[in-house]
Formats: C-alpha cells, structure tokens, sequence
C-alpha cells in the first residue's frame, strides 16, 4: 500500500466522478453535511433544497422522529405520493402511528450509503442503507394488491406520464438503474386499492388502514435469528428478534447476527472485579480501618464536595486527584516502578472506607512507608510541594511539551531538550525527524484535544461499514448472517462508558470462514478504501510511508494514523488492528480492558498454577500465559507451551482461569477508566 500526497492511493478517483449521476438527494439533516453535499456533487450528483417531482433519496439520520419526518413530507408539493400509516412505537411520546404522504420512486436512506458508494466507487443497493424513517415506511407500503397508479396534484390518477413511468422511475433510468421492484429498497411500487394523495400539500390525507402492532420481544430465540445489514448495523428478519447475548451459556455462537455481549450477571461481575482489585493491589479483603472515636460519636460524616471518596470526607480537597498530580513529577519509562506503587497508592486510598483525618488514620490504609508519607503530606497542607515546584521548573514543562508529540517518548523529549530545542518550532528545524513526528507536530494542537463519545460513535460506524463492505468482497460467499460475526468495534475506554477519549481504538476480527483472507492484505484494502473516502488524512504520514503498518504474522496487522470526520475540524488519532478469527477472544479480552484490569487480569492467570494442572493434566505447570492472541500453559523456568488452549469466547477465557465473567462496561477500578 502506498500512499501519495493528492490522496488518491493505489487508485484514481475517475471511477467516482459517475457514482451519483442521475441522483438529486435531499438532506432532512442539516449540521456537518456541508462536505458530503460537496462530495455528491463531484461525483455527479445534485442536491435539492426539499422534496420535488425529481427527488430520488433523502438523507436522514438515524434519530429522525415520526412527527419530523411527516412535517417534510407534509411540505413537498407536485410530488406523486401514496397515503400509508406508519407504525412507530415509541416510549418518550404517545403516538404509536400515523398517516403520512409518502413520496413514491424516493429511497430515505441514511448517510452511510454515500459513503458506502464512496467507498467501492460504484451506486450500493438502497435496501442496505435504509433510515429507520425508511424501514417503517417499506414496511408500512401495502404489497398485496400488485402495483397501482397514484395521483400527484394535478394529475388523473394512475395516469402518471405518457409511458406509464413516475418521475421517481424516470430518474433511475436516467442513473442507469434499473426500477427497483422492492418496495422495501426504495418504495417505487403503490398498491392498486390504497387511497391516493391527489389534494397537495394542505388537503388532508385519506384513511387507511393502520398496521398491526409489532410483537414483543422475546428474551431469547431457541434458535438463532436471520439478519440483514442496514449501514453499519444488523437487524433481524423474517419476524425474528436479535437475541440479547450470544457466546457464554447463551446456546448460540459468540458473535451471532452482529451481537457481541455475553450473559453476566452483576453480583458475580462486580465479585470478580473486586477480587481481581485486591489481587493485584494487595489490599486487603476486609476493611482495616476501625471507626475513629469521633465517628463512634453518632455525629453525621462530613460531605467532601470535591469528591464521593470516603476517605476525603473531612477536607475540601480530593486526597485521590492529589496523588493523581504528583505522577507529572515521574518520568515515564525511568520511574515504571514508582509510578505502579503510586497507582496502587491511588486505588487503594479510592477504595478506602473511613474518612483520612491524622496520620494514624493512614496507618490503615495498607500503603508502603513512601505512599503513606506522600499522603500525610496532602492531609496536613492540602498540596505537595514537590508539585509545586514541578509546575515552576521550565525544564519539566518543556520536556512535558516535547512528550507530547505523537511519537516521542521521555527519552526522546530529553535529548531534544539536551541538543538545545526549546520550543515546538525548535523540534521542528531539527533533521532526522521521522514521519509519525513530523506528524505529531503539524496536528499538536489536534492531539491534544480529546475527543467527546458522538464523535467517536460517527468514526466508529463509518469504519464498521467499510469493514464490512470489504469482507462481502473478500469472502462473498458468507452471505449477511456470515458477515455478522465480524467483529469491528471501537474498544479502550469509550467500549468501558468513558465520557471522552485521547484516540479511537479500532478493533477488527475477521468471521469465520475467512481464514484464507491476509490480515495484512486486508489491512491495506481496508485502509485505501478509507483514504479515497477522505476518512483518513491524506498526508497523514507523508508520501509512500508504510512502515507502521505491522508485518508479522499473517493473522494480525495493525496500523496508526490520523483521521477526521464530517462533524469535527479536528483531526483525531486512530489506532486499526485486526486479527483473525481464532484470535478474536483473546483480542477483546486485551484491548477492552483498562490498563489495570488488563495488568491484573493477565498477572492472575500467571498465579493460576492448581487451575492450569487440572486443565492440562501437568503437574509442573506454573500457570497461564495471556496475550492478546492465545492463551498458553506456563513450565517452569520462565517457558511456556507451544500448545494454545482454544477459547472460543471471552467467558470461556474468564472460566479457564476460575472467574466469573465481567461486562467491558465493569473493567476499571475506582472510576479508572
């Protein structure tokens, strides 16, 4: 794969100029579709301000309501429709239904099907893209009674035109489609006995018959459901429901029509959490702290407004964010061991259950001689002074500039601070500056910002599609229900219900029956189709650079670079990894979890030595190596097994090692994402 500086990869974009010729859209959203208009355009297509007789999609998201929808059609004039009634069931307002002039010949699609022409530079089938405005509307077009004329202001009805064809059909011809007889794709077809619109915009609609309300939902099918793929979603067909878990003791395949959570239960969750806490924070299980004789008093405890921690009640500070700010004394990398004892310092006050009031209170805690010190020093002053001077010292906030530019670590920083580089521009006169820095640089002020969940949802989607897309290619043969178990999620701390994030974490797990597929030809399919969206920035790494995407095995890649979406002028950092299928369990296992959870997850499965001799039948086994793409039994001496242990979902990973499973959302401590 390379990349050139006009973006266009491996290929022109000649093939895109003709994608939406003979398409006029209307967007019944208005914010952050400035450059997707801009882009239909280019490739041949016209917008229009509102519905008229030559509309042949509107583009709406996935949140347009009932009652937004019809106000818009309620405003199309000269516009050929059918009246239907729409059954929208709904929790926030009691209107489970209602008429609406539904326009014929017009696809309501959502903005995932611009992209995903985009993508394969050729016009994708309507059907995969309907809005949620759409589907009930298909669902909502009689088709019982064959194909009948409708009347549009002015005209006799079933008269339409000279040849019998509506406008709607008339511009598909003129894009070179043929006339879809689906009325689910694109609503081209009317029904010969359903009451006709004939009075414009302000004559009321005529009766009809309402739909029958849809079923419950049932808690779990018996057997697993059919899925079709709308955008970046799966949803069931044929009346099935999507089950709510799949993997674990479900009955059904981990991954199953595009579900990826797994049965848990939050007692035995939050049990494991709290185990997996102490274990590798080597608290205690029971609270140490007996009550003071001023809480023995009956007197209420004090409300720290700072914070809900117990042990900060008595100050107006938050003991835990403290210890939080002297970590910017140490240097990542040099002080690895004082910045993990610190972090445990930190859990540990978190987790404590008595107000901190004096010293002797911190002898309960359960700390080391210097975390105990580190946090008599906030109770007495409030600060640290060591902090104090760091936010004073020039050099450490220099080095703390450098350090954040995207491919310089500690070690880096210091030597450009040693050859005498005092500011951004200093770092970047300097020769020998690699791309990733080079980059790092242009887009610091980008970096640095973080990035709010909707963001991260939009970005999320739109890979999810292409992903998609590109495994139909690939492997053409799996059909919707085999494409549903690719795996293609956002992980780290946005998959636990972080409020923000630094980066998006794109993980990719291949389904199976694509064990034929390159995980590094994949890769790069994936990441040129992106590029010639203009998902990814162009120069993100300058002309021709390959060298961050990872070679190694054939079953995993991984790639960093920067992206932008349509709702946000910054550009964001991401981060793509995929792996095949065998590996996927342990992939999650890895990268959902936070980094503590992670640490202590991986260092139990190494103390796990009575679990790993009853698993193997050795008895000089030690414990479980985990890693991010297999499982294997630890021997004496440091070695591990070439033999890997199959899991075939996380809770088969949690089982092995005599846990409990936990939700992503539960894998931090303290609030620690």
């Amino acid at each position: 794969m390379s990349f050139s500086p006009d973006g266009g990869g491996r290929r022109g974009d000649m093939a895109l100029k003709h994608v939406f010729e003979g398409c006029r859209l209307v967007f019944w959203h208005k914010s952050h579709v400035s450059r997707m208009k801009d882009r239909v355009v280019d490739r041949g297509g016209s917008i229009a301000a509102a519905l008229d007789k030559d509309t042949t999609h509107v583009v709406s998201g996935a949140n347009t309501s009932l009652v937004t929808a019809a106000a818009h059609l309620a405003q199309a004039e000269h516009v050929r429709h059918v009246a239907v009634v729409v059954s929208w069931p709904s929790l926030s307002l009691d209107i489970d239904s209602m008429r609406v002039a539904a326009p014929t010949g017009v696809h309501f699609v959502l903005p995932t099907w611009i992209t995903a022409s985009m993508l394969k530079q050729t016009r994708q089938a309507e059907s995969d893209h309907l809005s949620p405005f759409g589907q009930r509307l298909a669902a909502a077009m009689p088709q019982a009674h064959g194909e009948a004329a409708v009347s549009g202001p002015g005209e006799h009805s079933g008269s339409g035109s000279a040849d019998g064809k509506g406008p709607g059909a008339k511009q598909r011809e003129r894009a070179g489609s043929p006339p879809s007889s689906k009325t689910g794709s694109g609503l081209g077809t009317s029904p010969a006995h359903a009451p006709t619109w004939t009075g414009g915009s302000g004559a009321p609609l005529c009766d009809a018959e309402p739909l029958p309300r849809k079923k419950a939902r049932r808690p779990q099918p018996p057997a697993p459901c059919r899925v079709e793929r709308v955008g970046s979603e799966f949803v069931a067909i044929e009346g099935d429901t999507l089950p709510r878990f799949t993997g674990g003791d479900s009955g059904l395949p981990w991954g199953w029509a595009g579900v990826w959570e797994e049965p848990w239960d939050e007692a035995t969750a939050m049990a494991t959490r709290e185990k997996l806490r102490h274990h590798w924070y080597r608290t205690a299980r029971a609270a140490t702290a007996p009550p003071t004789g001023k809480d023995q008093g009956g007197k209420a405890p004090r409300v720290n407004t700072a914070c809900r921690h117990a042990a900060c009640a008595p100050h107006p500070f938050c003991i835990v964010e403290k210890l939080a700010e002297y970590r910017s004394v140490y240097v990542e990398g040099r002080d690895q061991y004082r910045i993990k004892a610190l972090e445990r310092a930190i859990q540990q006050v978190a987790g404590h259950g008595s107000p901190l009031e004096e010293d002797a209170d911190v002898d309960h805690v359960g700390l080391g001689p210097k975390s105990a010190q580190k946090v008599r020093d906030v109770l007495r002053s409030g600060e640290f002074i060591r902090v104090a001077a760091v936010a004073g010292d020039k050099r450490l906030q220099t080095l703390a500039l450098f350090s954040g530019v995207w491919g310089a670590g500690p070690t880096t920083a210091q030597k450009w601070y040693a050859d005498g580089a005092r500011s951004l521009e200093d770092v970047a006169r300097r020769p020998g500056l690699t791309a990733q820095q080079l980059t790092g640089l242009k887009y610091y002020e980008d970096i640095q910002r973080k990035m709010p969940r909707t963001e991260v949802a939009r970005g999320e989607a739109l890979v999810r599609a292409a992903v998609f897309d590109l495994v139909d290619t690939l492997a053409p043969g799996l059909g919707a229900d085999g494409v549903a178990r690719t795996y293609a999620w956002a992980t780290g701390s946005f998959r636990r219900g972080a409020p923000e994030s630094s980066d998006m974490d794109m993980l990719v797990g291949l389904p199976p029956g694509t064990e034929h597929v390159d995980c590094v030809h994949f890769l790069e399919q994936l990441l040129d189709n992106l590029l010639e969206a203009g998902f990814l920035l162009e120069d993100m790494m300058g002309p021709g650079a390959t060298s961050t995407l990872c070679r190694a095995p054939l079953t995993r890649a991984s790639w960093m670079g920067l992206f932008r979406t349509e709702a946000s002028p910054w550009a964001r950092r991401i981060d793509v990894k995929v792996y095949a299928h065998e590996h996927l369990p342990f992939a999650v296992n890895y990268f959902a979890n936070s980094q503590s959870f992670c640490r202590a997850t991986r260092h139990w499965a190494t103390q796990a030595a009575e679990l790993a001799r009853t698993c193997t039948g050795e008895p000089s086994t030690t414990g479980f190596k985990l890693s991010d793409k297999e499982v294997t039994v630890l021997l004496p001496e440091g070695g591990s097994s070439q033999s890997r242990i199959a899991c075939a979902c996380e809770t088969d990973i949690f089982k092995l090692l005599g846990l409990d499973y936990v939700p992503v959302t539960m894998r931090y401590f303290n609030n620690y994402f």
